[in-house]
């Protein structure tokens, strides 16, 4: 049996499949927050003596390294959001990038 309907697969695709396309900004938060997360994962296998059973990460087991790697977040945090606003973002479009960000 022949199919009477002549089907654009470029128009369906756009339709109902979406577009890929990179946002430039996007990418750039995401380089950002990938940076933060690196950076903080580093600080603390320096310091934390645990390891997260799920994936392997580095964890706090008293307060003490608690208190540095929470320290050492923020420090992380501030800079990199400097950092972000010298580029034009807000501390906003940061946190989120931050919040959203997987490896």
């Amino acid at each position: 049996m022949k199919c009477l309907i002549e089907i654009d697969t470029n128009a369906f695709a756009e339709n109902y499949l979406g577009k890929w396309e990179v946002n430039q900004t996007d990418l750039r938060l995401n380089t950002l927050a990938r940076k933060y997360h690196e950076m903080c994962e580093a600080y603390d296998r320096s310091v934390c003596t645990g390891k997260s059973e799920f994936d392997q990460c580095a964890m706090p087991v008293d307060y003490w390294e608690r208190m540095r790697v929470s320290e050492n977040a923020r420090k992380v945090l501030k800079e990199i959001c400097e950092e972000a606003e010298k580029e034009g973002f807000t501390s906003q479009q940061m946190h989120n990038a931050i919040s959203n960000f997987r490896i």
